[in-house]
């Protein structure tokens, strides 16, 4: 898949649920070129998932980003492709929070909270059942023998969290 093709793809998800009623933001059209932030934050072992996803939504991180404040990032290097899909994990899919935070992104957005309020609020918000993030990548030169394959699927924050595929997606 070519640069153009990519990009594509990318419009394409974001009419599809653009059409479905579950974006809230079209942030980047483009392949994302993740800040060096939330490359530290997601790379450090010690990283709790929560601050991970702040971090993203800190800076921006995404290129959708949904109605219920989870987002995707979708990504290439080299010969490699990234997708990834990071679910809010303060309030999964609770109505209520939903609308809580729905009404301080409105807060947000007027101008009347910062950032950090808005962050804090959404810490704040807690739920029973937190979905898992789900990463996608395919980097032939990262391959390791029986370590890390070129195809493979993260499901959850941790990176030993890999399944190995045997398609490229």
């Amino acid at each position: 898949m070519n640069e153009a093709d990519f990009i594509r793809s990318i419009r394409k998800t974001w009419q599809y649920l653009d059409g479905i009623g579950l974006v809230e933001l079209f942030s980047n059209p483009a392949p994302l070129r993740a800040s060096d932030e939330f490359k530290a934050a997601a790379l450090d072992a010690s990283s709790h998932y929560e601050q991970v996803y702040l971090t993203g939504l800190r800076y921006r991180d995404y290129n959708l980003l949904l109605s219920d404040y989870s987002f995707f990032q979708f990504g290439r290097y080299d010969q490699g492709t990234r997708a990834a899909y990071y679910p809010n994990p303060f309030f999964g899919a609770s109505l209520d929070a939903m609308k809580t935070l729905g009404e301080q992104h409105e807060y947000l957005s007027e101008g009347l909270i910062s950032m950090e309020t808005f962050l804090h609020e959404a810490s704040e918000l807690q739920a029973s059942q937190k979905p898992p993030p789900v990463r996608y990548e395919f980097h032939p030169d990262a391959r390791v023998e029986l370590r890390h394959p070129a195809s493979h699927l993260h499901i959850g924050h941790h990176a030993e969290n890999r399944w190995p595929l045997e398609r490229v997606l």
